[in-house]
């Protein structure tokens, strides 16, 4: 695949938030994921918040913590969403005091997955799942909940779960949270197919089909997610993207 220019701008930090695809999964070696491929572009110190399976409440919580991590102009912020049939509930034997942090989330279970060390120290006292796993394949997770809590869960996610009412709440917390980060910085991007971050962040968001990617480039593995060519092609959107958007205008107001 021919690569474009390397940006030149000094990026010291880059931050990933998102779900399995930011964080590799499905590759041989997680090196090679569009995040990782991207801080080494920027030859930048790569964060990543990341989290297989996790909901866009989390991804929001990710942005959240991603905007407090940001200190100068030259930390770059890359937001992943993912689809709304996920959901966020507290863990069996937690009540949640006081403010829910992005540290409460559980990242225990997918911590062999994690691109980068967190950090923070989870306390695993929230789970995000997809509703497919609470419906049809329990894992882990989801095995240490009580029978009757994960039947109420499944009756929850068969009978009352409504996904067009779920993309609607989603979409509010993304872009709440992405406003919050727009006014911390403008060094930033946000990956997804809601047509509604586009229309809010048009300078800062690139429509990408990850259905379509693991359709044409899937991985080896057979886990549902692309190889490491359709990383590449997520690479060069960005790449493309920032070159555009964001050095052009810099040196074209330095003239």
């Amino acid at each position: 695949m021919v690569r474009l220019k390397t940006p030149t701008l000094s990026t010291t930090k880059t931050i990933s938030c998102g779900d399995s695809f930011p964080c590799g999964y499905g590759l041989p070696e997680i090196k090679n994921s569009y995040p990782s491929l991207l801080a080494r572009s920027f030859d930048s110190d790569l964060t990543s918040l990341a989290r297989p399976g996790c909901c866009n409440y989390s991804v929001a919580k990710q942005i959240e913590y991603a905007t407090d991590l940001v200190s100068s102009d030259e930390d770059f912020v890359l937001v992943s969403t993912t689809n709304e049939d996920r959901i966020a509930f507290a863990k069996t034997g937690h009540v949640l005091n006081g403010g829910i942090t992005l540290e409460k989330l559980n990242y225990k279970f997918h911590k062999k997955d994690l691109l980068t060390e967190l950090p923070f120290e989870p306390s695993n006292e929230i789970e995000s799942e997809t509703i497919s796993n609470i419906l049809y394949a329990p894992h882990g997770i989801l095995k240490e909940e009580p029978k009757e809590r994960l039947e109420a869960l499944q009756t929850y996610s068969k009978y009352i779960y409504d996904r067009a009412i779920k993309k609607d709440q989603d979409i509010f917390m993304l872009l709440w949270k992405l406003t919050k980060l727009n006014q911390k910085t403008k060094n930033w991007v946000c990956i997804t197919n809601y047509n509604e971050i586009y229309d809010q962040f048009p300078d800062n968001t690139l429509l990408i089909n990850f259905g379509a990617l693991c359709k044409d480039h899937p991985d080896v593995i057979g886990s549902g997610h692309f190889n490491e060519e359709g990383h590449e092609i997520v690479l060069n959107k960005i790449e493309e993207w920032y070159i555009d958007k964001i050095e052009r205008p810099y040196y074209e107001n330095k003239k």
